[in-house]
């Protein structure tokens, strides 16, 4: 192995290291922040159809609509529909908070290294 390729080695391992702290150092303040998310969600006022048509500007039939297609969550039993007020406003405005992403510390560290190293 020449001098050249065990420079790149060692350049390509200690900024795998690094990568993958920086990387779960940001994960880790994902969770942090869904939990609040959370910890928000289960306090939210929840509004009736009426109510979350009259915030959306539709009609009542149009959000039992998006609660049947799994557009909202309902909330509620029997005829009771119920709508989170914050998720409403989260769909109204395209924030999704199911748009996670689920890849290792390890594989992103990989990917980056690879793109740095051109490899």
């Amino acid at each position: 192995m020449s001098l050249d390729e065990a420079l790149r080695r060692i350049l390509r391992d200690e900024l795998r290291v690094v990568v993958r702290e920086e990387i779960g150092t940001l994960l880790d303040k994902l969770e942090e922040h869904a939990t609040v998310e959370t910890a928000v969600s289960s306090s939210s006022e929840f509004l009736t159809t009426k109510e979350a048509a009259a915030i959306a500007r539709v009609g009542a039939s149009t959000i039992r609509t998006w609660i049947g297609n799994g557009s909202l969550k309902r909330y509620g039993r029997g005829n009771h529909f119920l709508v989170a007020r914050h998720e409403l406003e989260q769909w109204l405005t395209g924030e999704d908070e199911s748009t996670s992403v689920d890849l290792s510390v390890d594989d992103l560290a990989n990917a980056i290294v690879a793109k740095a190293c051109g490899t």
